[in-house]
């Protein structure tokens, strides 16, 4: 019994933790959105377009694909959870500053 209230702690304690985390990441995501206002731009047009070519990095994309592997077979330890949290999060970051700057390329061509 007293086994049980402790996989209950912890799983109560992992879930606010996530949480905190969700809510620190999208608290993240909502200044950078404020930061990359398209109609206020901190781009150059050389930058914004260096951005937007990127190419992948196939060795990130090979190691995400790798740990999204074990997540999905429950095998991934507490090191190589970080890392994919960290690897997933730094991957949105570049969707939105690719996207923003995007949005500064087109703004340009309209006006």
């Amino acid at each position: 019994m007293q086994d049980s209230r402790k996989a209950d702690t912890h799983d109560q304690l992992a879930s606010k933790a996530v949480s905190w985390h969700d809510r620190l990441i999208m608290n993240a995501f909502a200044e950078l959105e404020q930061v990359l206002n398209p109609s206020e731009p901190i781009f150059t047009v050389e930058g914004a377009w260096r951005l937007v070519n990127m190419p992948a990095n196939p060795e990130r994309i090979s190691r995400m694909e790798e740990l999204g592997g074990k997540v999905g077979e429950g095998t991934l330890n507490s090191a190589e959870r970080s890392e994919y949290e960290a690897l997933i999060h730094s991957s949105k970051l570049m969707s939105v500053l690719r996207l923003k700057a995007g949005a500064f390329l087109q703004n340009l061509k309209v006006a």
